[in-house]
């Protein structure tokens, strides 16, 4: 068996990796779009809340109500805060899979470099054996036709 074919599974093994590596990186892409969203659903949502505070009568509230509004929107305020938090941690966590995917295409790229390497050495000894065996044939035909 030639390095080349012996190197073949190797190959395949790289290449299976680097798929792996690169759903990887989808995914976790997915993940942080969807953690945007929500974080920017959050924000509207505390936005639109305080305009239709504003544009209520906020004087004719009770004050056990107003803070229970208060308390509301503390809430929403720790979900943003949260939310921010999971976001920074999914933007992390997409750097780490891109450079794990990364450093796994280079490793790919470079098993399937030595491959095709060892193949065209091969080709070319292949060649230089193929023209060896036709000179000899061709010293062998004219001594015979020197006798």
């Amino acid at each position: 068996m030639t390095r080349a074919k012996r190197l073949k599974p190797i190959v395949s093994l790289a290449e299976q990796s680097t798929q792996s590596a690169l759903a990887k990186v989808g995914q976790a892409n997915a993940a942080l779009l969807q953690g945007k969203r929500q974080l920017e659903d959050l924000l509207q949502y505390r936005n639109e809340y305080i305009a239709r505070l504003r544009d209520n009568d906020t004087v004719s509230i009770s004050a056990k109500k107003a803070l229970g509004l208060r308390g509301f929107l503390q809430q929403v305020e720790q979900a943003i805060i949260a939310q921010q938090q999971k976001v920074s941690t999914q933007q992390s966590q997409l750097k780490i899979e891109q450079q794990r995917w990364q450093q796994v295409k280079h490793k790919e790229q470079a098993m399937t470099s030595l491959m095709t390497r060892y193949h065209q050495q091969e080709v070319r000894l292949a060649i230089k054996q193929e023209q060896r065996l036709v000179d000899e044939n061709n010293i062998t035909v004219w001594q015979r036709k020197q006798h």
